[in-house]
């Protein structure tokens, strides 16, 4: 058979010169991955792929050309994982519900638990670990994988470093994939290194440690202390938006002392720096620096002796790397457990408000909140309920719900909980007296001519991720076409984002000819989702866009563009016989043009207003804040536990009992389909 030179092996096949080809890929083509490509399989019938190859891996292929006469059949080719829809649905679902099994398996692989905590939660600690650390890789494979169909003839085989337990990860993706599909780990040095964390935390901690060196800095009032202390996660755009939002919304009607009010700094975007202690001492908080978990240890080596020692049962009997990650995991989180809890004791703290970091750290925080005397308080609205949600979103005490949407998806989804409260919408874009004047501020900065302003929400994207690159730039563009075609029409963006040239090229030299002519604004990604919306006649968004929802609760009408197949939301349907939601460019362009005409049958989100906002009333920060206030007083007396029922209990007294959700509970209506589909899956499992 003659090699392949120039022409692209594809075309070959479409005329049926090869009968088969085998493709070999890798996450990215260097030297020692195309060696070992060749030397394993070869160059006949063979192709090899990657979405990234190093100069000097082109180089050497030109070489063997050159040298050998025979021709490297190679190609670059990204893996648009979120781009392609199969029967109107999106590639994502089929990725995430392999994910959750394999994550699965490794979990339930694990026979008992460590001493600190029962079985069912140090499962979830290992599902979320498996989770964060092989996501992006298994969704690599899963993307490989899905470019086969339809491809008569075509083989692959797929080489990744997964970051852990690779040998584990590529024998149940082979479990599950196709004759014609094969996966291969390749060693990876995180996974090396993973093997050896028994201790949580950067390396440099534990040299430290090691070294003798722990203080942990803080400024904690001690009257406060003596009255018990709330844990906030710090994060600078959550201390610049207070009062008016962001997710310290609860604060202003706690009725707390300020100093009751710490920050816990352990996110690198928010250290506990001296402009970060400066601003927090000017709203009369307190602060934590977070930054090495191991310095909230009491007594080190007693603590990391106690972890191993209560890991014990775990140590596997002969050589297995997933065994071994079990036992490693159960030391490195009961360090954490305990430094946690001492921390907790030490300042007598009574709640933690954890927001932005999801994983075996959100687990294993909540185990040490409860044995300490604390409750866990999380809150994250997404219109989106994406499957890979059920470890994530695993673990909190009280969850304080927008509306039935979220309130009743938790509980459908398997998250582990002691009650979620409604209390309408929440967070960053809380309900404030300037917001109309902000609002008047953005249109006038544009051009007096403007008729119709059109608010465009975009989102953000990743070839491995659940939007692809290509729908994004669809979707500004269909509305820059829209906005070209009529001179008293203008455009404000509020992207996902902030990146230099996220538009490409071609588009962003249009974006900005509109900005000069006073038809184009792109706002900063914190500008409040409200405001924008108040500056404008419509509202568009891609796909379900949860910004543009929210947007368009302030009495805006909304056209959503959906090219992904988002068809588990449980808004879709609904929404595209509304008029919502649309699935082609041409049939949102129309939604768009028929409400600039005057068409008020299109756009209107009242379908689904009671679904999302359960108040309708802007008092969601309120509502939240008079409640945890509640929790915040009642603990000293009664502890975590009781004080939490006494919270909710009050609550439920004075807002209805339909507004509260206990474990256990009935879940109907709206999120029948996903509680009977996750339901399937646990017994599946077991």
């Amino acid at each position: 058979m003659k090699a392949w030179r120039g022409e692209s092996v594809y075309d070959w096949l479409s005329r049926g010169v090869l009968v088969s080809v085998l493709e070999i890929w890798f996450e990215r083509m260097g030297v020692g991955h195309l060696l070992f490509g060749l030397l394993r399989y070869g160059v006949r019938d063979k192709v090899f792929i990657s979405p990234e190859w190093s100069s000097s891996a082109e180089e050497l292929a030109r070489m063997i050309e050159r040298l050998t006469g025979l021709s490297v059949a190679r190609a670059q080719r990204s893996v648009q994982f979120a781009g392609p829809v199969q029967e109107g649905q999106a590639l994502v679902y089929s990725q995430e519900r392999g994910l959750l099994e394999i994550s699965a398996a490794f979990a339930e692989s694990c026979p008992t638990s460590p001493t600190w905590c029962q079985t069912k939660d140090f499962r979830r600690i290992l599902g979320a670990y498996f989770i964060t650390f092989n996501r992006h890789a298994v969704a690599f494979v899963s993307g490989v994988a899905a470019s086969l169909e339809g491809r008569a003839g075509v083989k692959a085989i797929c080489h990744v470093a997964f970051p852990v337990v690779g040998r584990f990860t590529a024998s149940q993706m082979n479990k599950r994939a196709s004759p014609d599909f094969r996966v291969r780990a390749l060693p990876a040095l995180s996974g090396m290194i993973e093997c050896l964390r028994f201790l949580p935390g950067h390396p440099r901690h534990w040299l430290r440690l090691l070294a003798g060196h722990r203080n942990e800095t803080c400024a904690v009032d001690p009257r406060a202390r003596e009255n018990g202390i709330i844990l906030e996660q710090a994060s600078w755009p959550s201390i610049n938006s207070h009062p008016d939002g962001g997710h310290l919304y609860w604060e202003p009607t706690s009725g707390l002392a300020p100093a009751q009010v710490v920050l816990y700094c352990d996110r690198s975007d928010a250290v506990a720096d001296e402009p970060l202690r400066r601003k927090v001492a000017d709203k009369g908080w307190g602060w934590i620096d977070g930054a090495s978990i191991l310095a909230h240890l009491t007594d080190p080596k007693r603590a990391i002796a106690e972890a191993f020692g209560r890991a014990s049962g775990l140590l596997p009997r002969r050589p297995d790397v997933v065994g071994w990650m079990h036992w490693v995991l159960a030391v490195s989180n009961g360090v954490a457990f305990r430094a946690y809890g001492d921390l907790m004791r030490r300042h007598n703290v009574a709640a933690i408000h954890h927001y932005a970091d999801f994983g075996p750290e959100a687990v294993t925080l909540r185990l040490a909140a409860n044995q300490a005397n604390a409750i866990v308080v999380w809150g994250l609205w997404s219109v989106l309920p994406f499957l890979i949600a059920r470890h994530f979103w695993a673990s909190a005490d009280l969850i304080p719900a927008w509306g039935p949407y979220d309130r009743d998806y938790f509980p459908a989804a398997g998250t582990n909980f002691k009650a979620i409260v409604e209390v309408g919408p929440v967070g960053s874009d809380s309900v404030a007296v300037g917001d109309a004047a902000r609002a008047d501020t953005l249109r006038a900065r544009l051009s007096p001519t403007t008729r119709f302003v059109i608010a465009g929400f975009d989102t953000s994207h990743h070839p491995l991720a659940y939007n692809s690159e290509d729908h994004v730039l669809r979707f500004i563009e269909a509305a820059v076409d829209m906005v070209e075609r009529h001179e008293d029409w203008a455009l404000i963006i509020k992207p996902k984002k902030s990146q230099p040239g996220r538009y490409g090229a071609a588009l962003g030299r249009r974006l900005d000819a509109l900005v000069d002519q006073g038809r184009c604004l792109i706002t900063e990604p914190k500008e409040k989702v409200g405001v924008v919306g108040l500056a404008a006649d419509l509202v568009i968004g891609y796909p379900i866009n949860t910004a543009a929802v929210l947007a368009s609760l302030r009495g805006r009408p909304l056209v959503q563009l959906d090219l992904t197949g988002l068809v588990h939301c449980p808004l879709r349907e609904s929404g595209i016989a509304a008029g919502l939601v649309h699935t082609t460019v041409e049939s949102f362009c129309q939604a768009v043009e028929r409400v600039a005409a005057g068409d008020s049958s299109i756009g209107d989100v009242g379908v689904w207003r009671s679904w999302i906002d359960g108040f309708c009333d802007g008092m969601g920060p309120a509502r939240a804040g008079k409640l945890i206030g509640d929790y915040m007083r009642l603990r000293a007396e009664h502890g975590h536990d009781k004080a939490l029922d006494l919270a909710v209990e009050r609550y439920a007294e004075a807002e209805g009992e339909s507004r509260v959700r206990r474990p256990n509970a009935a879940t109907g209506g709206l999120w029948d389909v996903e509680w009977k589909h996750y339901r399937q899956t646990a017994v599946e499992r077991h």
